[in-house]
């Protein structure tokens, strides 16, 4: 199989590819164990989790699931991981179904700035009352999609910033799109450890009725391609990734190295070059914009 890859050339050579998301996968709950009181981390990493007040396993959006009945203390709770913490970039997802409100993903201290909190938000006041909310302890950000339909939606929160983020800088999706904003509050983050990280509760007993699958942490913000393939639950990635040099960058010689880690399917990459992203996008091996074919 061949893989298309773009670099997109403008003025003083830009460089743009997407990141690996296999590659900064730090922990991944499949749910699909399928019986016991172990929620396996699949990455790799060792973040297994314990079922606390017998959540039961149920069929999912792939393979298997939990179900939560919205019970105080009712959750998984990965002993001895905190999540990913400081200021770094990261993304957190999940496929949930529900009809009801409460966190369905949190860790940090309940500290301003230092917490974090996925939840279904209940406060009209904030912004829409059925939406995605990711909180830090002072501030949060509320999209606009209604969840508590109870049918399956995949969630996920990506913070992505310079360095100094904000709850201004998570960008939320819903079954892959990006939403609108219904109602925010700023307030900066730096997440901080020393708590366990759980699924379906978080630091104010709001426990979530629902059925919960696929629950992936990367310390890396995921561009919308990224996101679109993880959430079909793909094993491998399909991308290119890691270009050299890094995406964004700028180099001011004429002449420059290229190179990049191969997909997990791709026997070769085409390459392409341009100073239009539409142009190269579009662009076949009969265009002017082809340069090689890499194995």
């Amino acid at each position: 199989m061949c893989k298309k890859l773009i670099y997109l050339v403008v003025f003083n050579l830009a460089f743009g590819l997407v990141s690996p998301a296999s590659a900064e996968l730090v922990a991944h709950w499949r749910l699909d164990d399928g019986s016991g009181i172990i929620a396996v981390d699949a990455s790799g990493n060792g973040h297994d989790g314990t079922l606390l007040l017998d959540p039961q396993w149920v069929a999912g959006k792939f393979g298997g699931a939990l179900e939560f009945g919205g019970i105080s203390g009712q959750r998984v709770e990965m002993e001895g991981y905190g999540g990913i913490l400081g200021t770094q970039n990261r993304t957190a997802m999940a496929w949930v179904k529900t009809a009801g409100y409460g966190d369905w993903i949190s860790w940090g201290q309940n500290v301003n700035t230092q917490k974090w909190i996925g939840r279904v938000n209940d406060n009209a006041g904030n912004g829409a009352v059925g939406a995605l909310r990711t909180e830090c302890s002072g501030g949060y950000i509320i999209s606009t999609t209604v969840l508590t339909d109870d049918e399956w939606h995949h969630l996920a929160a990506v913070l992505e910033s310079a360095g100094s983020p904000t709850t201004d800088d998570i960008k939320m999706y819903v079954d892959g799109v990006r939403e609108v904003i219904s109602g925010s509050q700023t307030v900066g983050i730096n997440t901080v450890g020393g708590r366990n990280l759980w699924i379906a509760d978080g630091h104010h007993n709001r426990p979530l009725p629902s059925l919960i699958d696929d629950v992936r942490l990367y310390n890396h913000a995921l561009s919308e391609a990224e996101l679109l393939a993880a959430m079909e639950g793909t094993e491998g990635y399909p991308y290119a990734f890691g270009p050299d040099p890094k995406d964004g960058a700028i180099h001011e010689d004429t002449w420059i190295s290229l190179s990049w880690s191969a997909g997990d399917f791709a026997a070769s990459h085409d390459v392409y070059l341009g100073d239009n992203y539409d142009v190269v996008n579009d662009a076949t091996r009969d265009s002017e914009a082809f340069r090689c074919n890499q194995t």
